[in-house]
């Protein structure tokens, strides 16, 4: 892999960092934090009626997690814990409680555990010098 200076690396590490810089400078939003972007994009929305905003807001069954769990195609990738959703599916009668609490505990705090926030990207080749970054595709 070649660096932007040209230099080339060979440390795992020295081309780790070097990806994950130009890929974070790449998908970086070109929205600034204090632009208040939202408020026109919003503007003139209709509103959901108070009698569905309850519905949509009230907890989370076990029963509609299930239905939604059923739903879901099996053979797709796993996760980053490696398992398919045919394991969930398998072991629904062991797990299924626990899976509702932490669905439970994610809607209330805002934000999913850190495991389920976790993603593993690799990069494809694409055409050209493969010693350039700008040549391999994160997936």
């Amino acid at each position: 892999m070649r660096s932007d200076t040209g230099q080339i690396l060979s440390e795992s590490t020295d081309i780790r960092r070097h990806a994950v810089g130009f890929y974070s400078s790449l998908f970086q939003s070109e929205l600034g934090e204090e632009q208040e972007v939202s408020h026109g994009f919003y503007e003139g929305l209709p509103k959901v009626e108070q009698e569905s905003s309850a519905e949509l807001e009230a907890d989370v069954s076990l029963d509609e997690l299930h239905t939604a769990l059923q739903s879901m195609e099996n053979g797709k990738a796993p996760g980053i814990d490696g398992l398919p959703v045919e394991f969930y599916k398998t072991m629904w009668s062991v797990m299924g409680e626990d899976l509702l609490m932490v669905l439970r505990d994610s809607l209330t705090g805002g934000q999913l555990p850190l495991s389920c926030r976790r993603a593993v990207l690799t990069l494809l080749p694409k055409k050209g010098d493969l010693m350039e970054i700008k040549n391999w595709r994160p997936v």
